[in-house]
């Protein structure tokens, strides 16, 4: 999503939640449903047959290993799995940094948001990309931590990353590897 608001209202009660805080559920092939954060909260507790009142979480400012402040908010979501935080940055074009924890469903909210905590200080105080004449380069350690998205930009249809928090087009990441044209490497897929 490209916008700081999801521009669908939830089916049940009839709020407009902001970025993130929206779930399409699929009902079946045909039939899906948009609803707010409490509202699918609600009706997947009742699903799973349990009580669960999510945990509210205040925005939180965290600086970057530059000193530059990134505002996170942080929302709590039941899903299939169990339960998960996710935590984005507020950012106008809905790029940014993004984080989250899973856990069970008898996991503790508070353990696992001090998981997202911990990981956005880690993650704010790594750099994988520096500046150089101008040039936007990998950083010196040959290691880029990179969150894929859509990029409703490309023609090809080619991913857009996300590293350091600012997006990358896949064309620009290509250029940034040729710096290192005839070495080899390892492109590792993950849920961090």
């Amino acid at each position: 999503m490209d916008d700081d608001e999801t521009p669908e209202t939830c089916e049940d009660c009839g709020r407009k939640p902001g970025y993130g805080e929206g779930v399409h559920l699929g009902l079946s092939e045909t039939v899906e449903r948009f609803l707010c954060a409490g509202c699918a909260n609600t009706a997947l507790a009742r699903e799973v047959g349990i009580d669960f009142e999510p945990p509210h979480f205040v925005p939180l400012t965290f600086e970057d290993a530059e000193g530059e402040p990134h505002r996170f908010e942080f929302v709590t979501h039941l899903v299939p799995m169990g339960i998960a935080i996710y935590a984005h940055e507020v950012a106008k074009d809905g790029l940014g940094y993004q984080f989250e924890a899973l856990g069970d469903f008898d996991a503790d909210p508070l353990e696992l948001f001090r998981s997202v905590y911990d990981r956005i200080r880690r993650e704010l105080g790594r750099r994988h990309l520096e500046v150089e004449d101008g040039v936007l380069r990998m950083g010196r350690a040959g290691i880029v931590r990179a969150r894929i998205q859509h990029d409703a930009e490309s023609d090809e249809g080619a991913p857009r990353l996300v590293i350091d928090g600012r997006p990358v087009s896949w064309d620009a990441f290509g250029r940034m590897l040729l710096t290192y044209e005839g070495w080899q490497f390892k492109l590792e897929i993950g849920f961090e």
